[in-house]
């Protein structure tokens, strides 16, 4: 089969999801306060159920041990993880293009499933792919990683180590970049690695930021392996004043970022206000756990309008679209991701929804999310309603970055 076929299994997955678009609600059990947070899901139905996958047609090899065999019986064993992942082990590290064919089916039926030995069976399939460095295979990780959000950390992983261990391509590149926010200890310190060995520098602010934090998210490995990447990318063999007493380390590129740009977030890891009723730590299992799954559509649905989220966002033909457009949220980012993005908005916010605070030239103050239109600008406001200004009575503007997605939905789904 053609690249074509498997990005085929891989759109069908997606075409499929679209048509399972839901608003999920997250149960939290009472030793997390017995609430219920709502959050935005859309249920991918890979996620329940394998893409379609043709059988193989050649017949069963005399030799159990060949590649062919164990591909035969790895396809037949997707559905147990961990047998499966047994299997991959048994491959050799080079495979006949029709082997590698076979791989790739193989994996496409795994879809954006993570749970249940999946996560560890979706990482090594990809490095396998990975390591047969053919035109075909690589195409299919950058499919994977376009394709099937909860799986874009483990595509990244594989690219990186085939870019050390063969060649930089300009397109990984990219890839590795756009990886970075997703990335967790190990996978962070692999991308971050590889990078460092590419031509291409990073000269972005955006970027060098997401390296800091991608740094913080990872081991003492990996803090070297970002304060390396920001030295090379910005040509400084340590930032200017380091004050630490290891001059370069990821402490001193964090002041280094904080005062070089002062108009943008700082790079600094998100942290739970002292007294938030939720706590990322606690939420986190449960978003990949069994209460998504039982989540009730309805209750999502109601929270999405008492926590005035539609005064914002469009979710299907609902909705404003001064935010970004929430329909397809779950076809473009995973999991955590997303319960990040509603308990810490504001630690990454694109340019054209940040928070502004404009001040008229009669004294009135306005906070909120701006739209312009014609010789009128109006504010969002945080408590849902809109101000619609004269251009001209408006004496100056400044950005907040700051934002409160988590108390809003809080106050909705438990109004007690």
């Amino acid at each position: 089969m053609g690249l074509g076929g498997y990005t085929g299994l891989l759109r069908q997955a997606r075409q499929k999801a679209a048509s399972l678009v839901m608003i999920s609600s997250i149960t939290i059990p009472a030793r997390c306060g017995a609430i219920v947070l709502a959050t935005l899901f859309v249920r991918l139905a890979v996620a329940d159920e394998p893409a379609s996958v043709p059988p193989a047609t050649a017949d069963s090899p005399a030799d159990a041990s060949s590649p062919q065999a164990v591909l035969q019986r790895l396809a037949a064993s997707i559905e147990q993880p961990r047998e499966a992942l047994e299997l991959v082990g048994q491959l050799p590290r080079e495979l006949t293009a029709a082997d590698r064919a076979r791989l790739r089916m193989a994996d496409a039926a795994i879809g954006n499933r993570r749970g249940d030995g999946f996560a560890e069976l979706s990482r090594e399939m990809l490095l396998a792919l990975a390591r047969q460095a053919d035109d075909q295979s690589l195409a299919y990780l950058h499919e994977v990683f376009e394709s099937l959000a909860e799986r874009r950390g483990d595509a990244a992983e594989a690219i990186a180590n085939y870019a050390m261990a063969e060649r930089r391509r300009a397109a990984d590149w990219r890839l590795l970049v756009r990886a970075l926010p997703l990335l967790e200890s190990g996978q962070a310190t692999t991308v971050l690695t590889a990078l460092r060995k590419f031509p291409e520098r990073g000269t972005k602010p955006q970027w060098q930021r997401e390296v800091i934090l991608a740094g913080l998210r990872t081991d003492e490995t990996g803090q070297v392996a970002a304060a390396e990447l920001l030295s090379y990318w910005t040509g400084l063999k340590s930032p200017p004043a380091a004050e630490s007493s290891s001059p370069g380390s990821i402490a001193d590129w964090q002041a280094w970022f904080r005062d070089r740009h002062a108009d943008l977030p700082p790079a600094e890891l998100p942290r739970d206000a002292e007294q938030a009723k939720h706590r990322w730590a606690e939420l986190l299992p449960l978003v990949y756990g069994d209460a998504v799954s039982a989540a009730e559509a309805s209750v999502g649905e109601a929270v999405f309008e008492k926590a005035q989220c539609v005064k914002c966002h469009r979710f299907g033909a609902r909705g404003e679209a001064m935010g970004p457009d929430l329909t397809s949220t779950r076809l473009r980012y995973a999991r955590r991701e997303m319960l990040q993005a509603i308990l810490f908005p504001s630690h990454s916010i694109a340019e054209q929804y940040e928070t502004m605070v404009l001040v008229t030239d009669s004294g009135k103050v306005f906070s909120g999310v701006v739209e312009a239109r014609g010789n009128t600008v109006t504010v969002l406001q945080a408590n849902g309603e809109k101000a619609t200004l004269d251009r001209k009575s408006i004496d100056d503007i400044q950005t907040s970055g700051s934002l409160g997605h988590a108390r809003w939905i809080a106050r909705a789904a438990n109004p007690r």
